[in-house]
């Protein structure tokens, strides 16, 4: 009987485990105050999808840049990811996110380019350009985990981002 709980219990650590690996491989938004909403602005008009689930939900929902989510309660939490080949174009077109209230960022912004945040290279000029742009209430940044960067890839992306506690996590080890 003991065997077996304590099967049972690696099997549950070794899972969970893999869920959090996978979690963190999406953009991850984590609401820290109640009712806060989120939206996607698209500048420019420039084609792209993103998608997103609600609190580890399996089922993706594509974002419409027309309408804010709001994560009713503090912890609540959203993820996205997309396969976009372009996000943002130039400093005038781009796509950015906007919190009414205090939100922490995390896991990966590759995860827009790929679904899964697996790609290490970013694929055109601008493509970060300005996504988190006045996002006064964002206190933390995901993990820029591109190794190859391009030009003006990561362009005013915090911009006007005055909670940030700290500079986000840069992972780049060469620039094309």
């Amino acid at each position: 009987m003991n065997k077996i709980i304590y099967i049972t219990a690696v099997l549950l650590i070794s899972f969970s485990g893999i869920t959090l690996a996978q979690d963190n491989n999406y953009l991850k938004i984590t609401a820290l105050d109640n009712n806060v909403d989120i939206g996607i602005v698209n500048n420019g008009k420039i084609k792209f999808a993103i998608y997103y689930s609600i609190n580890g939900d399996e089922n993706w929902v594509e974002f419409d840049t027309t309408k804010t989510i709001t994560l009713a309660n503090q912890s609540d939490y959203i993820c996205f990811k997309g396969e976009n080949s372009k996000l943002s174009t130039s400093g005038t077109k781009f796509a950015n996110f906007t919190f009414s209230k205090k939100v922490a960022a995390s896991g990966s912004v590759m995860s827009l380019i790929d679904n899964e945040g697996l790609i290490k290279t970013i694929p055109n000029n601008y493509y970060f350009c300005k996504l988190f742009l006045n996002c006064s209430t964002l206190v933390s940044a995901p993990d820029l985990t591109a190794e190859t960067l391009t030009q003006n890839c990561y362009n005013s992306m915090f911009q006007g981002c005055t909670a940030l506690e700290q500079a986000p996590k840069i992972c780049a080890t060469s620039y094309e």
